[in-house]
């Protein structure tokens, strides 16, 4: 099998929200999945990969994996073969507990002559473009248009492309840019600057907002504020903090402020989310 021979035929795409518990599931067909939003990790085959925002997991058909986080991760999930040689079997093929698997069932287990790593479980850092080609195939099945299977198949060929140049090229850049999304997490509550993040790492402020932006259709502004939030969200379901406090410990100076990019972010007020978070848990 080579990546010209690539025509991947999507059975289930949707965006769906792990659950706290972890399980260990194995699936018959593989499975791609694209963190939206949340931070924890994956195991597969016994090898741990920590998850943020932007990650891709590649599980393929067989594999044993199970998630774990400390808030609930959403992500994006597509089950797929790398052919359309199983396409009559068109129902989705949910992964199901490693202990009740059958592997029987597995539709393919393709290997690559020219893209090994293809051949085995993956975590990246997808970039920008990779992740919107995600989000549109899955879109394409929400909407379920004309032909919306061609479409997705099209768009999920194009984001494995997009992720693989990354392998091709050593992921130089995506380490660096994992390295600059962990400090800006663990210093997001501080008074941190662009000027302040591009010095510990020996960039230009102008090169190490672009290199983000590249890599995570971000700037290092809209980083830190999304991490700002990520650490609101988790004191607001879990705390019982004042949100005036919550907004204080987060990094942001002022309430109006904090309220505004919360709203603009999540949909929803602060204490609107505290309210709703309470009951889902």
């Amino acid at each position: 099998m080579t990546i010209s021979n690539i025509s991947p035929f999507i059975r289930f795409a949707e965006t769906i929200v792990f659950p706290r518990q972890p399980v260990t599931y194995r699936a018959c067909d593989n499975h791609l999945y694209c963190i939206k939003s949340g931070t924890g990790s994956v195991t597969v085959k016994g090898r741990r990969y920590a998850l943020m925002e932007g990650s891709v997991v590649f599980v393929p058909a067989g594999d044993e994996y199970f998630f774990e986080s400390d808030i609930k991760i959403m992500a994006h999930s597509i089950n797929f073969d790398f052919t359309g040689l199983h396409s009559d079997i068109k129902a989705p093929m949910f992964p199901k507990e490693a202990d009740k698997f059958d592997f029987s069932l597995i539709t393919e287990r393709e290997v690559f002559s020219d893209c090994t790593v293809l051949n085995a479980p993956f975590v990246s850092v997808a970039s920008y473009e990779a992740i919107c080609e995600l989000d549109n195939a899955v879109k394409e099945f929400e909407l379920k248009k004309h032909f919306y299977t061609e479409i997705a198949s099209s768009r999920l060929k194009l984001s494995l492309i997009e992720i693989l140049r990354s392998f091709a090229s050593g992921e130089k850049g995506n380490k660096k840019v994992l390295s600059i999304e962990e400090y800006i997490k663990e210093h997001c509550t501080e008074a941190l600057s662009n000027a302040a993040v591009a010095n510990h790492f020996g960039y230009h402020p102008y090169h190490l907002n672009r290199l983000l932006k590249s890599v995570r259709g971000k700037t290092v502004h809209e980083y830190l504020l999304l991490c700002r939030i990520n650490n609101a969200k988790d004191l607001l379901a879990k705390s019982d903090m004042a949100i005036s406090d919550i907004c204080l410990v987060s990094g942001f100076r002022d309430a109006a402020g904090f309220s505004r990019e919360f709203k603009k972010q999540v949909g929803m007020t602060p204490g609107e989310y505290r309210k709703k978070s309470r009951i889902m848990l």
